[in-house]
């Protein structure tokens, strides 16, 4: 997640020519907006990406029943 928020904010890019290529044509699949990293997706909104503690915490507010019922995977992408 760091190194694609890296490359498209400051352009940092492996010093391989091939990860660098990688790396490249991973990172169109993402648009950053503000410090917020997204998934873009054809089918399908916006899908936010969390870093390891923000989804525990996301996953926790679901069990609680803080978000309505427990739903399936594909309705829970925020």
């Amino acid at each position: 997640m760091d190194r694609i928020i890296n490359y498209i904010k400051n352009g940092d890019q492996p010093s391989n020519q091939q990860e660098a290529k990688r790396l490249r044509l991973e990172c169109a699949k993402y648009v950053l907006i503000g410090d917020k990293l997204y998934r873009r997706s054809y089918a399908r909104p916006l899908t936010k990406y969390l870093r390891p503690e923000e989804a525990q915490e996301v996953m926790e507010a679901v069990h609680k029943g803080e978000c309505g019922t427990h739903a399936r995977g594909p309705s829970l992408v925020m």
